[in-house]
């Protein structure tokens, strides 16, 4: 017992002894600039004792005494110091010609190095985004990321995007990724409150592999965008200028030979084959234009002070002006902004603001942002805190609607034939300028409409977020995230009303008109006049988001291993309310009012028009990841995702999806090609993900009702159901998604190529089916649709191409290829409307065997050689009454290129996009050949002529046409105005979607600071910049933007409309001054 006793006497000296000879060493492994260096090896030279530094380059490792420390990183010269003491102060110098270690912000805020993803993801440094000085974030990540589609769905100060990544999945679901900033889910349009000055990072996670673990939400890819928390640096302010200008960059083609006139029968001239010109008209069907002097407008009556009066025309001469052009005005943006950082070895603080002012290409039209964002982030030995809180408010005053048609101002402005000299109308009380004067008996001044009818909107947003971190060992960490967004928008919309004159509703009237005309206008179907009215539009959004995680690392087989483990839950609220007076359910201004100028609900006509909406969503999800490192050249994840969804039901809102992802770095895992010169970096990654898509909005599984129209009248209310009859078993659309790919970093790290083949399957998809109206519905939804998507991705970055000492040349371009099939739909329906137009027959579809969106049109009739047939005797083509395909809405390529000049503190910048494979349906083709302003409805000089490519029914067999011309009147319209004929075929305004867009250019001078200027002044650059400067199109498209869309941001892209402002270039300058 003694021997026992005196045995574990020595072993316990022993292990005393051993102890004491070892020590803890913690530190921040940084830059030579003070940054920190995420995920830097740390080890105990001379033995595999190594420990791997967090995000934030902070590490922690057990060595003896005597040990020295090994430090490495890639892209920096490895170190090996001495270290006395328990705290060890490390800088690394960058490597010449070796890849820095990147680091992506994956599912749920989680940091990890680029070369352990086993899916492909792509990161935009704050210099890239801000390059240009674009205003929004959006447009800033424009032909940047492959497989990245952002449209400008319209123009304006308050210009709307469309963000999809790798293409549509779901039929008639949302197909817009998913944003996330500062780790709360934010929708869609809140991308625009954000300054792009306040952004750290933006980590694009393109597919469902890589979103995994966000959910349902996510199926469609993610956003994910961090703010600014500070730098742990010594303080500095930075100061940022940019004022820039905005100009149309190009019209449709217009008609530049004749003037006004109407299309109707008695005005034409049999023996000139002309329409005579009627100074009183919007349509241009007239006279060509000869410089002489004629009459603008019907007589008009003007009182003296003493009551007399008399009646006078106004005169100008009749040639072409461009009124169109001369309307739109230069618009201008000013962003000014300012930034306070600071930070110490601990923690780093982040305080800016910015002010940003639009003015409008339409007249008088403006916006303003303001926005103001704190963040803050600290370390206390084992705890971690960090938080982030914006707040933006957005104020615009655009034009709105017209008294008569309800109309936006473009299109008052394509009524204005090419002789009006439009700026001499500016002042719309003017004499023959107010709505008595004015020459246009159809369609009202746009002046008028421009100081007269406003919509005022003002939004307020605010986002917080705080996180709080345990690490409670070396192995084990807690983070727990709370974070909020509320949004709250209001809009007011004013119309005034018009009096006309005795004499103006006289003159309009044929039975009154003294000089015998049928003007039969505005007045004249208004003897009363038209009231004023206004709307109000009140929206609130809430969405809180919580989540908490627990983080595993440990290291085995001699540090060989290296497993994390994530287990999580989160929990999301989305709450939503929706009020509406005087706007109805079409989004037009219905409410009228009594006292002129008071627009408010105590003032309308009768009875309200009013609608109220609420929805309240709830998701909660439980979550693990298990990711196995082998020698930091091997890794393996899986990871599993349990959700539950308030929105369906009980028996189907549960639900799980898995997913698995590898990547494998070969040239660190095999010494044989550590030699290869050229190649010096090499990895393939694939992924394997099955993610739930809950394409349902709240409450569409229970029948609900809506106030019928015409109710409530007087003391009665009614209700009634819709036609679609709900289904409460719909359950997730699922998508199945595979990723495969490989990364090169070639001679020297100068080339990196990056290549990625995906292909996803989304079933039950939620589509309407067709059931008998005996039912009192004529249709339900069911899970029955499936489609296919694929694509590959190209990346490519030169860096330097070329590197001539003070001249380095930088090359990078990213391509993605996409395609998709509908593989079925339902058993009983082959396709599903998206969304279009019914008069001109125009639409987007889903098809079953086509791409996920073609395009259907009405087109001529033609004969089996698609020559068009036309009527013997009056040569016109007549419109098929069958839909035909014409090709896809949205693009199957798109292609980005970037280029980077340096050249002794002179960058030059270019950005170009390329987007291909589609076609487009133009609707303002279908409105300017109503009106006769369009170049094509000038092509035969307004005479008769033979339809091309025609033929006639000669005994049974179509002939070539070559006799029978198209005459140019019948049934009260001219050919190219006829509603039955050109202008409501809409095959005829089908052009390629193609196009080339210059999307950036930026050229800045960083300043040499030096002498007394040095002490105060950090660092100071000024510069040009533009955005949209040129824009190539093919020849048929003389209309508009292929990116613009008719029907916003949803998902009938691939229609325009004549609603749309013209497309815009910026361009101006920037200053930056860094204290």
């Amino acid at each position: 017992m003694r021997k026992i006793a005196s045995l574990l006497t020595m072993l316990t000296l022993c292990s005393a002894l051993a102890f004491a000879q070892t020590r803890t060493v913690s530190g921040v492994v940084r830059d030579v600039k003070g940054e920190p260096i995420p995920f830097a090896t740390v080890s105990e030279a001379g033995t595999k004792n190594a420990v791997q530094a967090d995000v934030n380059g902070s590490f922690s490792i057990k060595v003896g005494n005597d040990s020295r420390l090994a430090i490495s990183a890639a892209g920096f010269t490895a170190q090996t110091i001495s270290v006395s003491g328990g705290t060890a102060t490390i800088a690394l110098v960058r490597a010449e010609g070796q890849l820095q270690e990147v680091v992506v912000t994956t599912a749920l805020g989680v940091k990890r190095s680029a070369r352990s993803t086993g899916y492909s993801t792509t990161a935009i440094a704050p210099a890239e985004l801000t390059q240009a000085r674009a205003t929004n974030v959006a447009n800033g990540l424009s032909g940047k990321v492959s497989g990245l589609q952002i449209n400008t769905v319209n123009n304006g100060v308050t210009a709307d995007t469309r963000i999809v990544l790798r293409g549509e999945r779901s039929i008639l679901g949302n197909n817009q990724a998913l944003i996330v900033l500062d780790n709360v889910p934010v929708s869609a349009d809140y991308i625009n409150s954000l300054n792009p000055d306040d952004v750290e990072s933006v980590n694009v996670l393109k597919g469902a592999n890589a979103a995994a673990l966000y959910g349902s939400d996510a199926a469609n890819g993610v956003l994910i965008i961090t703010t600014k928390k500070g730098v742990r640096a010594k303080p500095s302010i930075t100061f940022t200028h940019s004022t820039t200008i905005e100009k149309v960059s190009y019209f449709p083609k217009f008609n530049t030979r004749f003037g006004a006139a109407s299309t109707e029968p008695d005005s034409l001239d049999a023996y000139t084959g002309f329409y005579g010109r009627i100074p009183y008209e919007n349509q241009m069907y007239g006279p060509e234009y000869d410089g002489s002097t004629v009459a603008l407008g019907a007589k008009k009556r003007f009182y003296r002070p003493d009551g007399s009066f008399f009646d006078t025309t106004n005169q100008i001469s009749y040639q072409y002006r461009n009124p169109v052009k001369d309307f739109f005005e230069t618009g201008r943006t000013i962003q000014n902004g300012i930034s306070y950082q600071a930070g110490t070895q601990n923690g780093s603080f982040y305080l800016s603001g910015q002010f940003n002012n639009t003015t409008g290409t339409i007249p008088d039209d403006k916006s303003n942002r303001y926005s103001v964002r704190l963040g803050a982030s600290n370390n206390y030995n084992k705890f971690s805190t960090s938080f982030s809180i914006g707040y933006t408010k957005i104020t615009t005053d655009i034009a709105g609607v017209d008294y008569n048609q309800h109309r936006p101002v473009y299109w008052n402005v394509l009524n204005t034939p090419g002789e009006i000299p439009i700026r001499d109308f500016k002042d719309p009380n003017a004499p023959f300028a107010n709505e008595n004067d004015w020459y246009n008996a159809y369609y009202p001044n746009p002046y008028w409409q421009i100081y007269n009818s406003r919509v005022l909107t003002n939004r307020d947003d605010i986002l917080g977020s705080v996180e709080l971190g345990y690490k409670a060992a070396n192995w084990l960490n807690f983070t727990y995230r709370l974070g909020a967004t509320a949004s709250n928008y209001q809009e007011k919309r004013k119309l005034a009303g018009v009096t006309f004159s005795e004499y103006e509703i006289a003159y309009q009237d044929p039975a009154q008109n003294p000089d015998g005309l049928d003007i039969e206008g505005t007045a004249y179907g208004a003897p009363n006049g038209i009231r004023g009215r206004f709307g109000d539009r009140l929206y609130e959004r809430f969405i809180l988001q919580s989540d908490f995680l627990i983080n595993m690392q440990h290291k085995f087989l001699n540090n060989d291993l290296d497993a994390r483990l994530v287990l999580g839950t989160s929990a999301n609220k989305n709450n939503y309310r929706n009020i509406r007076n005087g706007i109805d359910g079409s989004d037009d201004i219905a409410s009228e009012i009594e006292i002129p100028g008071l627009y408010n609900v105590s003032n309308i006509v009768g009875t309200p028009v009013v609608g109220e909406s609420q929805s309240k969503v709830g998701k909660i999800g439980a979550f693990g990841s298990l990711q196995l490192g082998y020698k930091n050249f091997l890794f393996a994840e899986i990871t599993g995702r349990n959700d539950w969804v308030s929105v369906l039901s009980p028996e189907n809102r549960t639900f799980f999806y898995p997913g698995v992802n590898a990547s494998f770095v070969f040239t660190d895992a095999f010494k044989a090609l550590k030699n290869i010169s050229w190649l010096n970096y090499g990895k393939v990654l694939a992924s394997w993900t099955k993610v739930g898509n809950v394409s349902l909005g709240a409450y569409e599984l229970s029948n609900t009702f809506s106030q019928a129209n015409g109710f409530p009248y007087n003391d009665l209310t009614g209700f009634t159901l819709g036609n679609t009859l709900a289904n409460s078993n719909l359950q997730p659309e699922i998508v199945k998604s595979r990723e495969a790919g490989i990364q090169l970093g070639l001679f020297k790290n100068r080339a990196n190529v990056q290549v990625t083949y995906y292909d996803e399957d989304i079933s039950n998809q939620t589509v309407p089916v067709q059931i008998s109206s005996s039912t009192g519905f004529t249709k339900t939804n069911q899970n029955v649709g499936n489609v296919s998507n694929w694509g590959w991705e190209f990346d490519l970055k030169l860096t330097p191409l070329v590197n001539l000492g003070p001249v380095k040349w930088n090359f990078g371009g990213n391509l993605a290829l996409m395609d998709s099939r509908v593989d079925e739909i339902t058993p009983n329906s082959k396709s599903v409307f998206i969304g279009g137009y019914t008069a001109t027959g125009a639409g987007v579809y889903t098809i079953e065997g086509q791409p996920m969106r073609v395009l259907q049109v009405l087109d001529w009739l033609r004969d089996d050689q698609g020559r068009v047939i036309v009527n013997p005797n009056t040569g016109r083509p007549s419109r098929d009454t069958k839909v035909k395909n014409v090709g896809r809405s949205t693009p199957d390529m798109i292609l980005g290129l970037n280029s980077s000049f340096d050249y002794k503190g002179l960058t030059l910048n270019v950005l170009g996009e390329y987007r291909g494979g589609y076609v487009v349906y133009n609707n303002i083709g279908s409105a300017m050949a109503f009106t006769g302003s369009s170049e094509v409805t000038t092509s035969t000089g307004r005479q008769r002529f033979i339809y091309p490519n025609s033929v006639l029914l000669v005994n049974g067999k179509y002939e070539p046409n070559t006799t029978v011309a198209v005459d140019n009147a019948s049934n009260g319209s001219s050919f190219w105005a006829a509603s039955a004929g050109y202008r409501n075929t809409s095959s005829n305004f089908i052009t390629s979607g193609d196009f080339w867009k210059i999307r950036e250019v930026s050229l800045t001078y960083n300043v040499p600071v030096k002498g007394t200027l040095a002490k105060t002044i950090q660092k100071a650059s000024v510069g040009l910049v533009a955005r949209n400067l040129f824009t190539f199109l093919p020849k048929d498209n003389v209309y508009a933007d292929p990116e613009y869309s008719a029907l916003g941001t949803g998902n009938a892209q691939g229609i325009s409309t004549e609603n749309l402002s013209p497309p815009t270039r910026i361009f101006g300058a920037t200053l930056t001054v860094g204290f």
